[in-house]
């Protein structure tokens, strides 16, 4: 096969790969950071010691000017990451399948070599 050939499947068909690949290892680290105390469980523990570093960086960044409802970010949490039930503690490994899920399975394409 020609060198251009390879030129082309690199262009062509990778950068769809690599988003997905890109995503899911951003997900996976997302999901790390959620568990604040790195026991490999998100609790609600968890949920208030992240809330509490997303407001520093809320007032250091300045983009937001008033604060989330607490009542807000813990329907956030619940809908997102509490997969097991309102405030109920969640796996990190949990978490970052859900996420993955949704992005839809990574999908190998076929290699045509003529």
């Amino acid at each position: 096969m020609p060198y251009a050939a390879y030129i082309l499947i690199a262009v062509i068909v990778l950068p769809g790969l690599e988003r997905k690949w890109f995503l899911r290892r951003k997900w996976r680290q997302w999901a790390r950071l959620l568990d604040a105390d790195q026991d490999g469980v998100i609790s609600p523990d968890d949920m208030k010691n992240t809330n509490a570093k997303l407001e520093q960086l809320r007032k250091i960044i300045g983009v937001r000017k008033t604060a989330l409802s607490d009542e807000n970010k813990k329907k956030w949490w619940n809908e997102n990451i509490f997969k097991n039930g309102p405030g109920k503690d969640t796996g990190v490994y949990q978490s970052m399948t859900t996420l993955v899920s949704w992005m839809g399975p990574l999908e190998q394409p076929p290699l045509v070599i003529d």
